[in-house]
């Protein structure tokens, strides 16, 4: 049968079909672009399209093209389409050509294989992985010229010259046209009167883009000459292809008699230059998306694209193609609609073909519930109540949780866990990071490293193999004699340890007095990596594989039979690698995964179905996704939309100038730089980019809304955890709020004014106030009762210790410990090097905290230096890769990472290129086993006397710096570095001034000693 009334189609399809529906899916064949509002059925009118063009005879279904982002969507388009096409009469059971469905990049890598000989490109191009790409960027930058010019780490500078190359790569700009932009820039600006400050932070951004765009060419040069290619090269590369080769479009276009582009609002302008270069002239392309879901513009998307299309993609007779709109979304009731369609207001008055989203008649009802509390942790508290009753009556599964930020989806999780919700963190994560990847990828290490220690120890002292710290430090003690055989039979001066060593010759016994279950286990575990060993020749998959069956018990969880998705992908990761030498062995393949760990690049997998447990996620993350009830939480001034900024081209050479004709530019818009441009011209330009800021934040504020079919909630609050100043309810969870006191919802609870702030009123409060029923002179027996129950900070305010001036009653309990006395403890031979300062300022209460842990009272100023710690490893290059943006989208912690630039700044360090950051170490000293991280090590270039200088930052006051700390660094270095420990200073750094103590002579490590047999808490 032949269709020939489009009312026809539902029949065929089994499903309704809108008015609006049934008119973009039996278009005729030629350019068309369907706006999509969100839940309004985009794939079924896709499908129904391409049935009704091969039912119609139109063409045949081998002659459709469908591209979309990912695989998985892909896989649903093409499952949705084969579905669909089964309907038609005569087609169930044939053997006719399918449609070609697949992902823009694999679209692209396509061409290239087919076509690229005619440019000189070999098909068998090798594809790079991202720890790959980052190692050839890095190797850019170790040129000799290469910093000329340039500051920052040379791992910072690797990723500095991999965002520009993706940024170009995006735009479809060479690097000389850039240059010449910044070139005329830097002349214009010579000649300008402008306020000097400004002036001379333009010139540094354009002459360091300049730099950067010179090292993009050696980069590509080097991509070029080994034949690699990478996912920046696949679409760039195409469409130059498709551009100088007429052949290339003339057979796409004659292969494929129409093409079906899905989110077309995420493409870039590469990706947009590629399609229209290959079925431009009136091909019939229709293009699908919502510009009102564009929220992907920070990884290269341009929402131009399909603001532009009807005129990028014009019918044969060259008129502007036609737009259809779908607006009747199935997914979400009414009272949902009201509100999105309130936040998407502004965005309809930018992308003039959007309207309204309105509901079919006769939809189910839906609600909306709205809160502002005072605080941050009462809205945290308040969603946790909201959320638990929503389970009551509903599966937690149906329930998600959308944040803006990562940070936020720790909190938020934390809680809910707090209150006894099943959660499941559905989020994208660091496959290599993931415990039970570790395991595999340490064994695999030490196959290859003899020194890898700190892998050794990861096995010896877990779960399978249970070697205690007793045996590891003897393990260590020989480990350091073996070392000194090897001074004496050689001119090493301090050779590197090996625990390995140890553990194929573990010494006489009664010498090394190793208990016999420590040494059956070593010989254990010493026949399973011989027994990998023999397999060292072999494909590194095959490797990997027995690594995984010998490891299984740790891997696979009890009653289940399938491997955790993170090793899943070790092992397809492995199965597909092939080295930048073409090697495929695996010393090559563990380096490989030293890469990606050093440039922040291992893949990321999703994270695995957590069963029944609430969904908590970031908003990009639901993307695609519906639940019947959302939250979305935070939901206050500051926060989102975040008002902090982004980097701006002017003054940022991380940001690309507008060299993009075609592109839209706020700079272009509003006249910055004009010749004789002032400090209010510089201020109407921030100003008019922070408005297009805001409105991508409405972008992603219009998607979380709309992911929820029945059931809205959303909170916010006056007072975050650190804010001196009141944040009030952000501008969606007011038009939220208007949508509830329109009939669509509850206004649950609303604090109209900020009041005074908790954080303020706790501070000033002095007294302690013990729980209901504990009398003063029964403090032992609560001490007792809180010991047998609290793990945790959270566990010992559920036994009734009250939040506030808590610590005052945790400093009583330990005080009743002290006196009471303690059971006897085995002095620990394993530990940081933090808890040896604490032994060694008080080995008592360092036993008695062993015998008896306590939970640890939180500290700000502890935090405080954990969150500065990570900001100088970003600061000093180790962490360039990241967007930390994800992480940090707090406007209250962009205004700290502000100070903490200002402190750094204060040092002596803070221009200075580090040899390590963050370094994590295990060495043996004085029968200790000792474990850490320095914070930073830099060579000496001011004094002939050391080589080296291990420096650790300090938040806290300098004068109770112990320099044991700096002396334990100095050793771990001097072993890293073949170096004697006397050739490395130590310092401390304070961050408030800038100060720093400088130690020349080092004092010894020595462990407090101990009584035989072990030691008494409370002696």
């Amino acid at each position: 049968m032949t269709l020939r009334d489009p009312a026809e189609l539902p029949r065929v399809l089994g499903v309704p079909l809108s008015a609006e529906q049934l008119a973009a899916a039996t278009a005729p064949l030629a350019p068309q672009l369907i706006v999509a509002g969100a839940g309004t059925g985009k794939t079924t009118v896709m499908a129904a399209r391409v049935v009704w063009l091969v039912g119609s005879g139109a063409l045949q279904a081998g002659q459709v093209l469908g591209l979309t982002f990912t695989k998985k969507a892909a896989a649903e388009l093409r499952q949705r389409v084969r579905a669909a096409l089964s309907r038609l009469p005569g087609r169930a059971g044939g053997d006719e050509p399918e449609p070609t469905v697949m992902t823009y990049h694999a679209f692209a890598g396509q061409i290239l294989a087919e076509f690229g000989a005619l440019v000189g490109l070999e098909a068998d191009a090798q594809l790079l992985a991202d720890g790959q790409r980052a190692r050839l960027a890095y190797a850019t930058a170790c040129r000799p010229a290469a910093e000329d010019g340039l500051t920052g780490s040379v791992v910072s500078l690797a990723g500095r010259i991999l965002t520009m190359d993706d940024a170009l790569a995006d735009l479809d700009v060479a690097t000389d046209h850039l240059r010449s932009h910044d070139a005329a820039l830097l002349d214009d600006l010579e000649r300008s009167d402008g306020p000097a400050a400004l002036r001379g932070q333009m010139e540094l951004a354009a002459q360091t883009r300049i730099r950067l765009s010179r090292l993009v060419d050696q980069f590509r040069a080097e991509k070029a000459a080994g034949e690699y290619v990478d996912f920046a090269d696949t679409v760039r590369l195409a469409g130059e292809l498709a551009a100088r080769t007429p052949l290339v479009p003339q057979r796409l276009a004659a292969r494929f008699g129409v093409v079906m582009l899905d989110e077309y609002q995420d493409t870039s302008r590469a990706q947009r230059r590629m399609l229209q270069a290959l079925f431009s002239g009136g091909h019939p392309v229709t293009a699908v998306g919502d510009p009102c879901q564009a929220i992907y513009g920070w990884r290269g998307a341009s929402v131009t694209n399909i603001d532009e299309f009807p005129r990028h993609f014009r019918d044969p007779d060259g008129a502007a193609a036609p737009v259809y709109g779908l607006t009747i979304n199935r997914r979400s009731g009414e009272a949902v609609l009201d509100a999105a369609n309130r936040i998407s207001a502004d965005l309809r008055g930018v992308h003039l073909e959007v309207s309204p989203l309105v509901a079919p008649a006769g939809s189910p009802a839906a609600g909306l519930c709205c809160a502002l509390l005072q605080s941050f942790d009462e809205e945290v508290a308040w969603l946790g109540r909201e959320i638990v009753a929503a389970g009551s009556r509903r599966e937690w599964s149906d329930i998600a949780v959308l944040c803006r930020t990562n940070s936020q989806v720790g909190v938020v999780a934390d809680h809910l866990r707090d209150v006894g919700v099943p959660v499941h963190v559905a989020s994208k994560r660091d496959m290599l990071a993931a415990p039970e990847t570790e395991w595999v990828t340490s064994l695999l290490r030490i196959m290859v490293d003899p020194f890898a220690n700190p892998e050794l120890l990861h096995h010896l002292a877990g779960p399978r193999w249970r070697i205690g710290p007793r045996d590891l430090a003897i393990l260590g003690r020989r480990a350091r004699d073996l070392a000194m055989l090897t001074v004496a039979a050689s001119s090493a001066v301090d050779p590197d340890v090996s625990l390995l060593d140890a553990v194929q010759d573990p010494g006489p016994a009664d010498r090394y007095g190793f208990s016999a279950e420590a040494r059956q286990r070593l010989i254990g575990f010493l026949a399973e990596l011989d027994r990998l060993g023999r397999m060292r020749d072999r494909p590194v998959a095959e490797i990997v594989v027995e690594a995984v069956e010998l490891l299984s018990p740790l891997l696979v969880p009890p009653g289940d039979g399938r491997l955790p998705e993170a090793v899943a992908g070790l092992v397809e990761l492995a199965q597909g690698f092939r080295s930048l030498a073409g090697g495929r062995g695996l010393a090559e393949f563990v380096s490989y995964l030293d890469d990606c760990r050093r440039f922040e690049t291992a893949p990321q997998i999703e994270a695995p179905p957590g069963g029944g447990g609430v969904r908590v996620m970031t908003m990009h993350a639901a993307k695609g996704l519906e639940f019947p009830v959302v939250a979305l939480p935070f939901l206050a001034d500051g926060v989102f939309p975040d008002n902090g900024g982004n980097s701006r081209w002017p003054t940022s050479a991380g940001a690309i100038p507008p060299v993009a004709p075609d592109e839209p530019d706020v700079g272009r818009e509003t006249g910055f730089p004009s010749p004789g441009f002032r400090t209010a011209d510089h201020k109407a330009y921030v100003a008019a980019c922070r408005a297009e800021e805001r409105l991508d934040e409405d972008r992603l504020a219009y998607v979380a809304v709309t992911r929820a079919r029945e059931f809205l909630i959303a909170s916010g609050h006056w007072w975050g955890a650190t804010q001196a100043r009141p944040r009030g309810p952000s501008p969606y969870l007011l038009h939220v709020e208007a949508a509830c006191r329109a009939g669509g919802g509850d206004v649950a609870q609303w604090c109209p004014e900020p009041g005074e702030n908790p954080a303020v009123a706790r501070a000033g409060g002095d007294a302690v106030t013990w729980p209901a029923g504990v009398q003063s002179d029964d403090v032992a027996g609560f001490a007792a009762e809180v010991e047998a129950a609290a793990s945790s900070v959270a566990d010992a305010d559920r036994c009734g210790i009250l939040p506030g001036p808590w610590a005052k009653e945790i400093d009583a309990l330990i005080d009743v410990r002290h006196s009471e006395g303690a059971p006897a403890v085995q002095p620990p031979e394993v530990l940081s090097v933090s808890r040896l300062l604490q032994w060694q300022r008080d080995p008592a209460r360092f036993l008695t905290d062993l015998a008896r842990p306590m939970p640890t009272r939180p500290s700000a100023a502890a935090e405080r230096g954990t969150r500065f710690h990570a900001w100088v490893e970003q600061r000093m290059g180790q962490q360039e890769l990241f967007d930390l943006s994800e992480w940090l989208g707090d406007v209250g912690e962009a205004q700290e990472r502000r100070e903490f630039e200002e402190l750094f700044s204060r040092t002596a360090f803070a221009e200075r290129q580090p040899a390590a950051v963050e370094y994590p170490f295990v060495v043996e000293e004085g029968g200790l086993v000792l474990t850490g991280r320095i914070d930073a090590v830099f060579r000496c270039t001011d004094d002939p006397s050391f080589d080296w200088e291990v420096v650790d930052w300090k938040t806290g006051s300098l004068d109770r710096a112990d320099p044991v700390q700096l002396a334990v660094y100095a050793r771990a270095w001097a072993a890293t570095a073949g170096c004697a420990p006397q050739r490395i200073r130590g310092t401390f750094v304070q961050l408030s001034d800038g100060s720093q103590r400088t130690f020349t002579r080092l004092p010894d490590i020595t462990a407090p000693a101990a009584a035989p047999g072990g030691a008494t808490a409370g002696d």
